[in-house]
């Protein structure tokens, strides 16, 4: 027993601690808890798509989208999509992304995806326009594309030498019509390949206006200013097959209009109060082809009916906030006009609707910085299918919703 508790005394020292199973009083620590951390959340996805944003619905109520989108390199791509179902869900498709292609071999950068703007025809392909930059502005094209949504495009360079800005697409039985902005002389064209290849000509070339000193003490001679017509052009085709070109004269701040057919064009000046004419939207109801556009030098959203001759004898005062009216788009519910467009000093949707004769506006969408490229469309249910740009996701925004 002697030998035992000397063994007992000498443990410590030897640093072997306590014997298996001896509790030795209170002073033993318990041995940590494991706490496992939660997993990190997968980030959500990041894209860079939605600029130039269009808009069409097909004959089943499905959501087709044209837009531009950049990669990781700064290449920008002419994209198409398709919602099916409600809540729509999106399929995304690369329509056009490809430079001029010579004996299998692409030459020179590719930038396309601008202006992009879409239209369907009565069998369910889509027809795409869109501007490619290209090396610089002075190369730049008006570019084609068109196909079912399979993922399968055929694509065509319809006109050069940096055309192609605005484009704006529709359709004349099933033959697609392209109203687009040459910037380089400042005019207003158009393209078709309704005989099998793609044929182009002179929408309106513009007006030289002369500009003097109106100081009669120090006369100057007038010095000529160059015309500039065709920014902002929005085409449409109406239901007995005339087409309607509404587009800006930047010489003399005029909203000018032009109709016709490929090959006969009567053009007029639709409005010339004051500087206006940007960002106009047609649409047709009941036969009347109506117009909303921007008052450049106020910044208000207007509107009115034009007549057989492209005039307008009056128009509507639908909002005169602050910096409103660009981006418009008009849908029709019940007889009466409903218009998104921008506010541009809080990035906000608004949403115009008229009812009586009184325009009421709205603050529709808030979050972010968005209200860019607006596009409205009254859908077989009576809904508004709405979709925008947010620039502060660089995303698409899509929404449903009563009028």
């Amino acid at each position: 027993m002697r030998h035992l508790n000397r063994i007992l005394l000498l443990l410590p020292a030897l640093g072997l601690g306590v014997l298996p199973g001896c509790t030795c009083g209170d002073d033993v620590e318990e041995p940590p808890l494991t706490t496992l951390e939660p997993p990190e959340p997968t980030p959500p996805p990041v894209y860079n798509r939605g600029y130039w944003l269009d808009m069409e619905l097909d004959a089943n109520g499905r959501v087709w989208l044209a837009y531009m989108e950049k990669d990781a390199t700064g290449k920008t791509v002419l994209w198409g999509a398709r919602g099916d179902g409600d809540p729509a869900e999106f399929t995304h498709w690369e329509v056009d992304g490809q430079g001029a292609n010579q004996g299998g071999i692409i030459l020179g950068s590719y930038d396309g995806g601008h202006y992009a703007s879409i239209a369907l025809d009565s069998t369910g392909a889509a027809h795409f326009a869109h501007h490619d930059i290209g090396d610089d502005d002075e190369v730049g094209r008006l570019m084609y594309a068109t196909g079912t949504g399979g993922g399968e495009w055929t694509t065509a360079e319809v006109e050069g030498f940096g055309m192609g800005l605005w484009a704006s697409i529709d359709l004349v039985n099933d033959t697609p019509l392209i109203a687009h902005y040459r910037p380089d002389q400042g005019n207003l064209r158009v393209a078709t390949n309704a005989s099998g290849t793609w044929e182009a000509e002179q929408v309106d070339a513009g007006e030289l206006v002369s500009q003097g000193d109106d100081d009669d003490s120090a006369p100057e001679p007038p010095t000529e200013v160059e015309a500039d017509v065709g920014q902002y052009a929005d085409l449409l085709v109406d239901s007995g097959g005339t087409a309607w070109i509404a587009y800006y004269d930047a010489t003399n701040g005029d909203l000018k209009v032009a109709r016709g057919g490929f090959g006969n064009w009567t053009t007029s000046v639709a409005w010339a109060e004051g500087d206006v004419g940007a960002w106009p939207s047609l649409s047709e109801h009941e036969g009347t082809i109506y117009v909303a556009f921007q008052d450049v030098g106020n910044y208000d959203m207007l509107f009115g009916a034009l007549a057989s001759d492209g005039t307008l004898s009056a128009v509507e005062m639908v909002d005169e906030g602050e910096f409103r009216g660009a981006d418009s788009s008009v849908a029709w519910v019940g007889g009466e006009p409903v218009i998104a467009y921008q506010d541009a000093v809080n990035n906000d949707v608004m949403l115009a609707s008229r009812a009586a004769g009184e325009w009421t506006t709205t603050q529709h969408i808030a979050d972010g910085a968005v209200g860019f490229h607006n596009n409205l469309a009254v859908g077989s249910d009576g809904r508004l299918n709405l979709s925008v740009f947010d620039h502060s996701t660089n995303d698409i925004v899509f929404q449903r919703f009563e009028p």
